[in-house]
Formats: structure tokens, sequence, C-alpha cells
């Protein structure tokens, strides 16, 4: 996509709709005021790069890109060229917009000229709107004659180049916006809804019970098994591949990116190897499933729901459009919207899986548009509900455009309700694995843990709780306290389980290097509450005997924890609407409600105290039972549905700390508990509840270091203790070595058995007590 600046807003100009008018307008003040006008080349429009796609540099769409499209594995890339067309002759300079994690050399060069390298400093994360950044690269002497820019692969994401006129200041591009023009009537409208929506189905999600392939286990094996493997022999050997492996369940593709399902599917467009099988045999997933059986597993369908490109191409009326009318794409393939009638065509697609023997379906991604979506069936939608005219920015300072958002996240949240209600009217047992996209997000202001109620199990991925952010956003602001990034994980995979009721979250975990961190990553998840769900790759699959130690590990763990649920002695609000009303300000929306809760969460973890998390819908609800200390980042920031679920709590004994961590440790000082631990600083503890009542402690070693490829693994633990500070009938202990019962001999103080990687604790106490 290259276009002069001129031509881009005649076409504006010439379309008739108010987007497009109030788009003009903010466009022309930006880049004509003394700037001349500059050309922009979107880094994804290159003219050819080395290695080609898909192995290296591609483009991928990015919300608040310059032209919703930005290149991924670029790193990989020997070289990539882009062609410059004509531009006046003279003096020019090279700006590049880019995201970066760190300072980052680029090396460039113009139509053959010698080699120059200029550092790029690190940006504020990796694709949100915030993060992008302008960094001049050079001035250039022009010919008016089209040049050849190369560039060599770097460690960035780079989003497009501009050339202009020598001019003082970074550019702007895309231009800015202002907030939505209301009239006082929709003000006032405005001002009468509610934040969000309260879902009718909230009690029914409470109620949610799982299967033993979950509940029990808590490790699963993730594959895709595309198109590409369908004619070589992994293909039908994968179950049996996971059960060699020790996995008790599986997950695998059901339909691909581009639209062809894996069944003769009633909706669409049904792939050519499909269709060629003879009438009378089992169809793919039919097979897939009896095989599952065959070997005890459960079998779960990762199915693209998000993208069907012959559905999008018969119907461009059901593709999702962004603020200025264009097609939303996810790596190349059009997004469909749920409003239109396509959210049927899913709800027959999961139908159809489960009636075929799937026991499970795997949503994957962030299913419609994080920054909204403005076609014609979602305009219609958010009029109908709320009265109000689509926002015309997408302004975090913008009112509107923040309710529009929270309406887009409601409204995701009921759809996917209703795929399950429907599925599971007929099949009971069938499971709804829903992504969170980006969740945990810390910074927001999408998703919330809204959209992990919709689902069973909430899907979330190993370190989203440290990237894209905070901890960029933390290093670059040194008056915030620093987190660090082993506490911001355990944080993340807590916040996702409390989102869903304390269920354990399906945490995807992929790359890893090595037998140990396998197993480090499998106990950290594990003993979090959550299930570990290792992605290995079909290339190395039958080469993966390094996996079984997780598999091994991780079922010993989750067998012990099995129908168990986190102890909410202590919890800690999580503000995230508080934090999304603050109209874009980052540092405030982090020091009045994430930079608290998260300090909270750091000092019980760091103190070995249990650990929770209440979401704003769970405290908006009265879901506060087996809660007695209660941590307010943000009392301000309450909404009145909160406020007063806060008065029963309070009348039966709750306690509420506000905004003070150090307060909030203070009272668990003072609280008498039946036990406690003494660990080494590194090693993390989850505390849990079973089924018979009994307590258990589920402790990983340090899982900071996975991650870190330089890094060594950390020492075994093999001093810790656990103090009874109240009578118990027996302790036992559950690890890589199988299990074993502590001899108590009348002692209140309990060696634990030295352990690498994860451990968990069995206490009967000999009455009842939390």
């Amino acid at each position: 996509m290259i276009h002069h600046t001129a031509l881009f807003l005649a076409l504006l100009s010439a379309g008739a709709s108010l987007r497009a008018q109030r788009l003009t307008q903010d466009l022309t003040p930006d880049l004509t005021q003394e700037l001349g006008l500059p050309l922009v080349v979107e880094a994804e429009d290159f003219a050819h790069t080395k290695p080609a796609p898909p192995k290296g540099a591609r483009g991928r769409n990015y919300a608040w890109a310059s032209g919703r499209a930005a290149l991924v594995r670029f790193p990989l890339s020997e070289e990539t060229a882009w062609k410059l067309p004509e531009v006046e002759a003279g003096p020019h300079e090279l700006w590049l917009r880019y995201t970066s994690r760190r300072v980052c050399p680029l090396t460039w060069s113009l139509d053959g000229a010698e080699w120059a390298t200029t550092e790029c400093p690190p940006t504020a994360g990796l694709s949100g709107r915030d993060s992008w950044a302008w960094h001049q690269l050079g001035t250039a002497a022009f010919n008016g004659k089209e040049i050849t820019l190369r560039v060599q692969g770097a460690p960035m994401r780079p989003d497009c180049f501009l050339l202009r006129r020598p001019a003082d200041g970074p550019p702007v591009w895309p231009p800015a916006s202002v907030p939505t023009e209301l009239t006082a009537e929709d003000v006032d409208k405005l001002a009468a809804l509610p934040a969000r929506s309260t879902p009718p189905w909230l009690e029914s999600a409470a109620a949610i019970e799982l299967p033993a392939w979950i509940e029990d286990t808590r490790v699963a094996l993730h594959t895709r098994l595309s198109v590409a493997w369908t004619d070589k022999p992994l293909f039908t050997a994968a179950e049996a591949r996971a059960s060699e492996l020790g996995a008790p369940a599986i997950t695998r593709f059901a339909k691909s990116h581009g639209g062809d399902c894996f069944w003769p599917s009633s909706t669409g467009s049904v792939a050519d190897w499909v269709a060629a099988i003879p009438e009378g045999e089992p169809d793919p997933i039919e097979a897939m499933a009896a095989r599952a059986r065959s070997h005890d597993l459960g079998f779960v369908a990762y199915l693209r729901h998000g993208e069907d490109g012959p559905l999008a191409r018969a119907h461009p009326e059901w593709v999702c459009r962004d603020l200025e009318g264009r097609p939303i794409e996810f790596a190349g393939h059009a997004r469909l919207c749920f409003h239109s009638p396509y959210g049927d065509v899913i709800a027959q697609r999961i139908h159809e899986l489960a009636d075929r023997g799937v026991q499970g379906i795997y949503l994957d991604e962030t299913h419609q548009p994080l920054d909204g979506c403005w076609c014609d069936w979602t305009q219609r939608a958010f009029t109908e509900e709320t009265g109000l005219p689509m926002p015309t920015s997408r302004l975090k300072k913008d009112p509107l455009y923040r309710r529009f958002l929270g309406f887009s996240e409601d409204a995701l949240a009921r759809e996917l309700w209703r795929w399950r209600a429907t599925v599971r009217a007929e099949h009971p047992a069938f499971v709804f694995l829903v992504s969170t996209g980006l969740q945990p997000n810390l910074m927001g202001p999408r998703p919330t843990l809204r959209l992990g109620l919709a689902g069973d199990v909430i899907k979330t991925e190993f370190d989203l709780g440290t990237r894209p952010n905070p901890l960029p956003f933390l290093e670059s602001h040194p008056k915030l306290d620093p987190v660090d990034a082993g506490t911001l994980l355990a944080l993340g995979w807590v916040q996702s389980r409390d989102g869903a009721f304390g269920r354990p979250a399906h945490v995807w975990i992929h790359a890893l290097k090595s037998r140990e961190r396998w197993q480090a990553a499998t106990a950290a998840v594990v003993a979090s509450g959550c299930l570990a769900n290792l992605d290995q790759s079909e290339a190395t699959m039958a080469s993966s005997d390094h996996l079984a130690p997780a598999f091994q590990l991780g079922k010993a763990m989750g067998a012990a924890l099995a129908r168990s649920r986190p102890r909410r002695t202590v919890a800690i609000h999580l503000p995230e609407r508080a934090r999304n009303a603050t109209g874009g300000s980052r540092e405030r929306g982090w020091s009045l409600n994430m930079g608290p809760a998260t300090a909270a969460f750091a000092a019980l973890l760091a103190k070995g105290y249990p650990t929770s998390v209440l979401s704003d819908d769970l405290l908006a609800a009265g879901h506060l039972d087996g809660i007695d200390l209660l941590f307010i980042p943000n009392p301000e920031g309450l909404e009145p549905k909160q406020r007063a679920a806060l008065l029963p709590f309070l009348k039966r004994g709750g306690v509420v700390i506000r905004q003070d961590p150090a307060k909030l440790l203070e009272a668990c000082a003072e609280r008498p508990w039946p036990y406690h631990l003494d660990l080494p600083p590194e090693a993390q503890a989850h505390h849990f509840i079973g089924e018979d009542g009994a307590h258990l402690i589920a402790l990983s070693n340090d899982p900071e270091w996975i991650n870190k490829s330089a890094r060594g693994a950390p020492p075994r633990v093999t001093e810790a203790k656990l103090f009874l500070q109240t009578p118990v009938s027996s302790v036992t202990f559950v690890g890589a070595a199988g299990s074993t019962t502590a001899n108590l001999e009348g002692s209140s103080e309990v060696a634990l058995p030295p352990f690498q990687h994860g451990l968990v604790i069995r206490i009967q106490l000999d009455g009842q007590g939390r």
C-alpha cells in the first residue's frame, strides 16, 4: 500500500460518509503543515524478502498499524527491499514506524549506496496503540526517480516508512483523531448506561463441572496437524503418539485459517481431500475421535472460527470492518463478524463436531477485532442495545468508544455462551475452551476477565502475564514500583484461573529448549491450579520423548489437586473497569488500580500466603464465599453494585483492606493460620481446598528462569519446612518421585522432601477450618 497524501485526500473527500469527512479534516493539518507532501510506504508491501514468506518476513494484521498491518518474522530476514516511487528531487528525511522490545541497530541502504546503521530505541510495547514509535533513519538526496530501499533483518516489527522534506519533530502518522461529537441527548443516554451489562448466565457459569480428563490430570498435548500433514503418517498416528508420551488429552486442527473444514460440514466449503473420502467411510474428524477413544484420550478440536475465506468471498457483508470501512484481517484472512449470520454458522459447526465424537472445542485468539468492528451488523446491534450512534474515533479518552468496547466484549461473551448452551443441550459433557486473547493483560482496556465466564475453561499462554506489558511499561517508568517476571507469570495464571470461578485455565506452553524446562513449566502451571497444554511441533513429535517426564510430573501433581479449588481466604480485587475509566492514561490506570493490586499479590506470594483474584463481575455479583480478607486497590473506582456487595461481606465479619499492600500483610500476620511455610525466596506456593476438605499446597521452583535461555536451572529446593500450628491427622507429599507420607511423631516442624520442579503437600486437619 503506497499512497501520496494528495491522492489519499482526494479519494477520501470523494466519499460521502461522516467518517471519511472527519478523517479528511484530521489529515490536512498533520501532513501538510510545513512538511511538504510525504510519501508513506507500508512495510508489508515489500518488493522482495529473503527468505521468502512464510520462513521470512511477512505481513500480519495489527489494529494500530498505519495500514492495519506490520511485518512479523522480520528478524529472520536476511534482507527486505521496497520500491520507493518518484518524489520531488532534493533532500528527504527517511523515517521508520516500528515496535521493538530493546535498542535495535537497523542497517539500511538506498539504491546501492553504502550500508548505514541507525540505532532505534525501544518502544512501549509490541502491538498496542501506544506501542508504535517513529525514528528517523537518516536524510538522503533524491533525484526524482524510483529507487530501492534495502534493510537487513533486525529484532523489531516494522510498520511503515515515511519520506518527507526536512522538518522539525517526528511525523504524525497515522493522523490523529478527535473524540466522537455527541448531542446533548446522546451524552445523557451515555451517562445513564452502566459501564457493562450484567450477564444473566453468570450463576450458570459458576456451576460448571469439568470432565476427568481435564479436572483430574491438568496436562495435555497440543498440536495443529494442518492440511499440509494430511498425506503423512503422523496425521493418523498422532493419538497413538500422544498416548505413548503419557498425554491424557490431545488438541488438533478441525478447520484451517483459509476456511476448509476437515469434515463434510453443511455450512460452507469442504476440503477436497475430505470430499474425496468414499461414502460409508468415517470422515477425518470421526476417525480422530475414534482413535482418541481407543487410547482413552480427551479429544479437543481446534476450530479456526474467526476466519473463513470461502464464506468471506461469498458474503462480503459478513466481513468485519474498521473505522475507515476497511476489511479487517488476521494472518492474511478476513475476519467475519459474529453479529452477522456467521455466528449461526459457527454454532452449527461446533454442533457437527460434537455429533462426531469430539469432546471439546478450542476457540483460539481474540475471536473478534480487539479495537472493534464497524460493519453494518455491529452498528445495528450497538444502536439497538444502547440507543447511541457508533463512535467515530478509537481514542481511549473517547467515552463513547470506551462504552463501545464494553458492548463489544459483552456481545462476544453472550454469543460464546449461546453457542455453548446450544451444543450442550444435546451434548452435556462437551467442553468449551475459550481464549481470552491477550488476557492476562494488566494494561487493558480489553479483553477483561468477563470473557472467561463464557466458557468452561479459559485458554491463555504461559508468559502472557509478562508480555507485551507491563514489564516494558514499568521499565520505562522508573518512579513506579518494579515487579519481577516470576510474580507476573503467577498473577497471570491465577487471574485466568479465578476469572472462571477457580477452574483450571488451559495454559499453552511451547518452544522450550530442554527436558527440564518442559518439566519446570508444567510444574509451575499445575502448581498455580491450571492445566499445562504442551505444544509439540509436528516435525519433531516422533522424537519428542523429552516431553514424557513433563506429562508424568503434571499428571502426578494434577491428580493430587483433582477437584480442588483455590483457597480464597485472602482475595485481591482486580479493578479492570476502573482502570479502563481513567481515559487512556496508562500511568494513572496503573498507579490507582493495577499497581496496588500487583503489589498486593507480590507481597502475598513472597510470604507464602494464599492468593486469589476477584474479578469485577464476581465482586458485583457478591461471589465472596470463603473470603475473609479482601484487598481493594481503588475504593473510589468501585461501581454501585460492587459497593453494595461489600455490605453483607462486612456484616459477616469480612475485612476490607484499602489501597496499601503493607496493611494487607499486617492483617495476614495477625490472623491465626493452621500452618505456614519456610521456602527459599524463588519458590512459589499456591493454596487449595480439596473436594474432601483437605488443605493442599502446590509448590514450584522459580518459574522465572524457564524462558531465560542463558540461565541454568535453579538449585533443588532442599531445606524447605512446614510448620504446623493446629492438630493434623496426616501430611502427604506428591512429586516426581511419587507419594510419601510424613512421620509427624508429635512434631510441629515437618521437613519437605527435596524437589527440583514441583511438589504438592496434602494436609488433613483434625477438625474443620480454613
